[in-house]
């Protein structure tokens, strides 16, 4: 298994990667301290979000509208009115924070 690499580290070795005339992978892979598999799926990560235009890394979709503070008050108004409803909830969020989460 491979040692754990800082974010440094990685950002390094992408930047090393990303040049068109790299060094070769085992020795960028030596000079790390790392494994020639680490380095060579780094490279395959950086053609891939190079030949999409995008990271496939990241989720799709619009960002959450629950925020921890909100799921933290809906799960003590939960605890406190054991029969709640769902729209109950709903009003709820509304009435304190002023979202309808739709």
């Amino acid at each position: 298994m491979a040692p754990y690499l800082s974010p440094r580290e990685i950002a390094a070795i992408d930047a090393i990667v990303a040049q068109p005339n790299h060094p070769d992978l085992h020795e960028i892979a030596t000079r790390f301290n790392t494994t020639y598999e680490t380095i060579r799926y780094r490279r395959y990560q950086i053609q891939v979000r190079r030949a999409l235009g995008w990271d496939p890394r990241k989720k799709p979709g619009r960002p959450l509208v629950i925020t921890p503070e909100m799921e933290e008050a809906v799960m003590e108004h939960v605890l406190r009115y054991v029969d709640i409803y769902q729209e109950e909830i709903i009003d709820f969020l509304y009435n304190e924070f002023g979202i309808q989460p739709y």
